[in-house]
């Protein structure tokens, strides 16, 4: 991994006007004080803050001198923060001797410390506890935010063009899907590319939203505190963009032959997972034994956990597999960016955009040349290029959607109303029925004519919309009279309701 350069090549001090070797800054300035160093020898970290808390330049003999400390117990101090990096000569004045000023790396090392709260560093040193970002997680909260209004505005699509409450929640129509941002190959043959980092934020259901969630506001604040904010949000998008690329390039097409959908965040949060990981992995020597044991148990039980899940049915492992490569391999460039020269820094950047890069031309490459998608290839070559791409077949089930028992709930309810209201209001609830149980008669007659125009797909479906249509007949016959109707009326509406609702509450055949 770049800027992760061998510990020995850290070990050697830099001249007075050399740039610090890659890895100094993380592994001298982050090591722990060495155990044999006195109680009363200040130590790196003390140091540091007197140096940048002076202002200009620190002389080492004038803080001896002024905190009574010996001379010769600051050096080892100033040779740690010399080989991290932290600290430079800056000039020698007769008379005070060696001066000191504090580099840019020092200054925000120093910052870091003198605003992190003891409590929470005990466990580590102070110098690592100041590369971490211990402000109150945000970029976790609006990314769970933003899921779940996503979620919200796919479920008020649904339900606005007509589908049940129960069909809406469970957001698995392909339309819908199609409507708030999730991706298939014919939308990236489309040119819609844009898809793969809206997908993302698209979820099939309440518990797909719900699973992704936790395990998003489990990962993400320690991918905040451990890389940064900003460093989370890029995490985040690259992952998932990798992860939809990964999942559309081996499996365009599902059971027979039918596009495969990718919608959710879990690529995007195994990204965050792999990020946490490329931490643990790089700072662990820097760690107490204790701590890293914790933490890689408590790491090997999340990947464990979710590597489960990779094996569930209609669940990608690849994206997932692509999702965390991308997060690890992004977290670990952010660390060449963040240890390196100039010069290495421009190059971890380039390898940064590439990493999205490469795996969108992943996906090229398998749209033109992979056996995948060789179907889809062939798709187009077989119609004459002068007429137009037919139309897909609408699904059955879309046709019977206003005859179902849910659908017809309304025009039941205002029937009853009729004869639940005063007298002096009945005829008023009369006409409002007779509206409503002609609006759901007109929905089950269109639905008839789409079901006879694709050929009568849905076995039994014609019976069904011919016993809705008698049960509604019957229900104006109810409220058409003035007096209220008997106990056999209503038995026998009963008996035309049953028969209609038979259709639906009868097990699907394999």
């Amino acid at each position: 991994m770049p800027g992760m350069d061998p510990a020995t090549e850290a070990l050697s001090p830099p001249s007075d006007d050399s740039t610090p070797p890659p890895r100094a800054v993380a592994a001298l300035a982050l090591r722990p004080p060495p155990a044999a160093m006195p109680a009363d020898r200040p130590s790196p970290e003390a140091i540091l803050l007197a140096v940048v808390e002076a202002g200009g330049t620190w002389f080492p003999s004038a803080h001896a001198k002024r905190t009574g400390t010996p001379r010769a117990d600051l050096d080892d101090a100033l040779l740690e923060l010399r080989t991290a990096g932290l600290v430079r000569v800056a000039t020698w004045v007769k008379g005070a001797g060696q001066g000191y000023v504090a580099t840019p790396d020092g200054e925000r090392v120093a910052e870091r410390i003198s605003r992190t709260e003891p409590t929470r560093v005990e466990a580590v040193s102070p110098a690592l506890a100041g590369l971490l970002d211990f402000r109150p997680p945000l970029v976790t909260p609006a990314l769970i935010g933003a899921n779940i209004l996503w979620y919200a505005f796919a479920v008020a699509i649904a339900l606005r063009w007509g589908f049940t409450t129960s069909t809406a929640l469970a957001v698995s129509v392909a339309a819908v899907l199609e409507r708030v941002g999730a991706v298939s190959a014919a939308d990236l043959l489309r040119g819609d590319w844009w898809r793969l980092v809206t997908c993302a934020f698209v979820h099939v259901g309440f518990w797909h939203l719900a699973l992704n969630m936790v395990l998003l506001g489990t990962t993400g604040p320690a991918a905040e505190l451990f890389w940064g904010r900003w460093r989370a949000v890029v995490i985040y998008v690259v992952a998932g963009i990798a992860a939809a690329a990964a999942s559309l390039a081996s499996r365009p097409l599902g059971l027979g032959d039918a596009p495969v959908i990718v919608a959710g965040a879990s690529g995007a949060t195994w990204g965050l997972m792999g990020a946490v990981l490329a931490w643990y992995v790089h700072y662990k020597p820097d760690l107490p034994a204790d701590l890293a044991a914790d933490m890689g148990r408590r790491l090997g039980f999340a990947f464990l956990l979710n590597g489960i899940v990779c094996l569930m049915p209609q669940v990608s492992w690849e994206g997932h597999l692509a999702g965390g490569l991308a997060g690890f391999v992004a977290a670990g460039l952010f660390n060449a960016v963040r240890f390196n020269p100039p010069r290495r820094k421009v190059l971890a950047l380039l390898l940064l955009v590439a990493v999205p890069t490469a795996c969108v031309g992943g996906l090229v490459a398998a749209m033109r040349f992979g056996d995948e998608w060789a179907a889809l290839r062939s798709r187009p070559a077989a119609r004459p290029a002068t007429h137009a791409e037919p139309a897909p077949p609408p699904d059955p089930k879309t046709f019977l959607e206003p005859v179902r028992p849910e659908a017809t709930q309304p025009a039941r309810w205002a029937a009853v109303k009729v004869w639940l209201v005063a007298p002096e209001f009945r005829d008023k609830a009369r006409l409002a029925a007779r509206a409503e149980i002609d609006g759901v008669a007109r929905r089950v007659g269109a639905a008839s004519e789409q079901l006879a125009a694709a050929g009568d797909p849905v076995p039994d479906g014609r019976s069904a919309i011919e016993a809705r249509l008698r049960e509604l007949d019957r229900l104006r016959e109810l409220i058409a009279g003035m007096d209220m109707p008997t106990v056999e009326d209503w038995k026998s509406w009963g008996e035309r309701r049953r028969e209609a609702d038979r259709f639906w509450v009868r097990p699907e055949q394999p």
